[in-house]
C-alpha cells in the first residue's frame, strides 16, 4: 500500500496475513468457477429450452455465488478475530446458518415471486457448489 509521506510516497506493509491472502485467492477462484459453471448451465438451457431456461439458471447460479460471498465475508471477520478459537468457531457456524438462510430466501424469491422454473433454478445450484468439493477434501 502506498501512502503519501512528507518526503514523497512511502510504501507501508500490508497487514494481511498469508491465510487471509490465501482465503481471498480461494474465494476468487471459486467465484470464477461458479461464474463459468453458471454460464455453461445457462447456455445449455438456452440450447435445450430457449430463453425461458436462461433466467432461472442465471438466478440459481447467482444465489450460489451469494453464498460464496457470505463465506468470504465471514472468513474476513474470522481473520480479524485473530486466534480466538471460540470466536472463530462461532463465526464459522454463524456463516453456515446465514448462508443457508440467504440461499433459501433467494430460492423462495425465485420460485414464488419471480415464478422461475424450478428445474433450471436448481440445475444451476449444485454445479455451482461443485468448486467447493476440492477445497473441502483433504
Amino acid at each position: 500500500m502506498v501512502v503519501a509521506g512528507p518526503a514523497g510516497p512511502v510504501r507501508r506493509a500490508s497487514r494481511m496475513s498469508s491465510a487471509n491472502i490465501q482465503l481471498r485467492h480461494a474465494m476468487r477462484r471459486l467465484l470464477v468457477l461458479q461464474l463459468v459453471l453458471t454460464t455453461i448451465v445457462a447456455l445449455s438451457g438456452f440450447v435445450w429450452q430457449g430463453l425461458i431456461a436462461v433466467r432461472p439458471a442465471l438466478f440459481g447460479g447467482a444465489s450460489a455465488m451469494v453464498g460464496t460471498l457470505v463465506i468470504a465475508w465471514y472468513g474476513r471477520r474470522a481473520e480479524r478475530a485473530g486466534a480466538s478459537v471460540a470466536r472463530n468457531a462461532s463465526l464459522i457456524y454463524g456463516s453456515a446458518i446465514i448462508r443457508f438462510a440467504i440461499v433459501m430466501v433467494l430460492l423462495f424469491v425465485g420460485i414464488a415471486i419471480l415464478r422461475l422454473q424450478p428445474v433450471w433454478l436448481f440445475a444451476a445450484g449444485p454445479p455451482d457448489r461443485a468448486p467447493f468439493l476440492p477445497v473441502s477434501l483433504p
